[in-house]
């Protein structure tokens, strides 16, 4: 992860560290309006987005500290 907790700061702080960090590893961040288009291309999915888009799926939460880290789902083996 290059910018950990980024997702909870304010848009417009996100574009200026995205501008500033570069996070874009295929292209390089020229200016304000490319790095807003970054972060509508990249966030993180609820969730209930999860359960959508995996419906057979049980969904499986890894908490740290009482934060979600991460989530997979997980099909049984047919």
């Amino acid at each position: 992860m290059r910018a950990p907790l980024i997702h909870w700061l304010p848009r417009f702080v996100q574009a200026r560290l995205v501008l500033k960090l570069q996070l874009d590893a295929q292209h390089e961040v020229a200016d304000l309006s490319t790095a807003y288009d970054y972060l509508a291309h990249n966030r993180l999915i609820t969730s209930g987005v999860m359960r959508a888009l995996f419906p057979d799926a049980a969904i499986k939460v890894e908490r740290f500290a009482g934060l979600t880290k991460s989530m997979m789902a997980i099909r049984p083996a047919y």
